[in-house]
């Protein structure tokens, strides 16, 4: 069984709407990388599962966007704001700074 998050309704709410703007912005830069490199080509196939795709959007890009998505998941499971590793809650403050974190401070991973 899953143990509840810590946080009220109204910071997963705050949360949740820090992900959907963060999600927006991610989503308009890929759009960017993307369309210019599609400008630049000659092939008329160019989406996220082209060879392509990867060598232009910058990886800590597509990586956050991928984290930013699977927290939304998260906060539609009521899985998020537990650690992965330890099953504690996140604290509020840690997710105001990171709303994709899957770790609490003692177990983020360090690097």
């Amino acid at each position: 069984m899953i143990a509840p998050s810590s946080l009220t309704a109204s910071q997963l709410q705050e949360l949740r709407s820090e992900l959907l703007v963060e999600r927006a912005r991610l989503h308009r830069t890929i759009e960017t990388v993307v369309a210019g490199a599609l400008a630049n080509s000659q092939s008329p196939e160019f989406h996220d599962t082209s060879p392509q795709y990867d060598a232009v959007v910058p990886t800590d890009v597509d990586a956050r966007f991928d984290a930013v998505v699977g927290a939304l998941a998260r906060l539609e499971a009521g899985t998020y704001g537990r650690c992965n590793n330890c099953d504690q809650p996140i604290p509020f403050g840690r997710l105001l700074v990171m709303p994709e974190a899957t770790h609490c401070v003692g177990c983020r991973p360090r690097g």
